[in-house]
């Protein structure tokens, strides 16, 4: 709007208020979009422009020109400033794409590595404990054999005393033996003996005590007790 025509007619030439007015424009909007982002410029139609508005108000003013009002029809970068970032914006997500997948096949190797590890831990654990149980075992066995051991040595201890106070009854009993093995003999006849140097006399001892331990027998069953006046 002209505010005062005396200074639009005499201070400038049209001509010249056009180039004087459009360098201001330039400069206003240089200044209004170093302040926004480059994503943001799409969006300039629909912001305020009441900062801008005042700006060139300020600068048509000694011209006798006010602006009233400022509105901004189309904004967009160029055509190569949206390809770069375009191309910019890709290669960050690339990037972050690549470094996600490089993060997730180091945690899933870090997840093998330690399962692996938990596994050999598991398994030297399990060894560990199946040694220890053979171990044991092996205690155990050779506790038992010892206790055998002690109990064989306490038979044969006893067996040598017994022996050793009881001659004539382990000698009795020796001989008891070997008629048992004589009447076993006269039992079967179809036993074949093969007999060594002192074999016979063994066996002629064995039938000799039979037959006198028959004559005690017989001794016994025959004999009556002699009345008592």
């Amino acid at each position: 709007t002209i505010s005062d025509p005396y200074h639009f007619v005499y201070s400038v030439s049209a001509s010249d208020f056009d180039q004087v007015f459009q360098a201001a424009c330039q400069n206003a909007m240089r200044a209004m979009v170093r302040q926004i982002s480059s994503d943001e410029v799409n969006n300039l139609p629909r912001q305020d422009t009441s900062e801008l508005r005042e700006t060139l108000s300020t600068a048509s003013e000694p011209y006798g020109v006010k602006i009233v009002k400022v509105n901004i029809v189309y904004a967009r970068p160029p055509e190569d400033f949206v390809r770069s970032q375009e191309a910019r914006q890709l290669a960050m997500l690339q990037q972050v794409e690549q470094m996600e997948q490089q993060a997730l096949t180091q945690r899933k190797q870090t997840d093998a590595e330690t399962l692996g590890r938990q596994a050999v831990i598991a398994r030297v654990d399990r060894e560990h404990e199946e040694l220890q149980l053979q171990i044991q075992q092996a205690e155990a066995s050779r506790r038992v054999v010892e206790l055998e051991a002690e109990a064989e040595e306490l038979r044969l201890a006893k067996l040598q005393d017994r022996l050793r106070m009881y001659p004539q009854a382990a000698e009795w009993e020796w001989q008891g033996e070997q008629l048992e093995v004589a009447r076993g003999l006269a039992s079967n006849t179809h036993a074949v003996v093969q007999l060594g140097s002192s074999g016979a006399n063994d066996i002629a001892r064995a039938f000799l005590l039979r037959d006198v331990m028959q004559g005690k027998d017989a001794q016994a069953n025959t004999y009556t007790p002699t009345p008592t006046p």
